[in-house]
């Protein structure tokens, strides 16, 4: 038995020390796996509800809208797809990795 509590997989240590402290109410945070992959959220949980999401930025900016950043998500089939972060103000989604070349649209000649 785990003795931080179910789902609890890191607790303290520099990774929580690099993620500060919780927001809401000052304490540490734990790392955890949910049912949507991993994420940090308070040690005092069920009393503090905060959570934060792991960053899945692929260090480039939206080629459509140019305000958010280009992120790596999965499909319910769990294959993986970029899109923007400002999703559903920014629809733009692609299968290829923006910046590889396949991604890049061919010349006309």
């Amino acid at each position: 038995a785990n003795p931080a509590g179910p789902g609890v997989v890191v607790e303290g240590g520099e990774d929580a020390a690099a993620q500060g402290p919780c927001e809401k109410c000052g304490a540490p945070l734990v790392q955890r796996r949910g049912r949507f992959g991993p994420f940090w959220g308070c040690s005092k949980y069920p009393e503090c509800d905060f959570i934060k999401k792991k960053n899945y930025s692929i260090g480039i900016k939206c080629p459509k809208c140019a305000e958010g950043d280009v992120v790596s998500r999965r499909t319910r089939s769990r294959k993986i797809f970029y899109g923007c972060s400002r999703y559903p103000k920014c629809d733009f989604a692609t299968w290829t990795r923006p910046g590889t070349e396949e991604a890049k649209p061919e010349a006309a000649s």
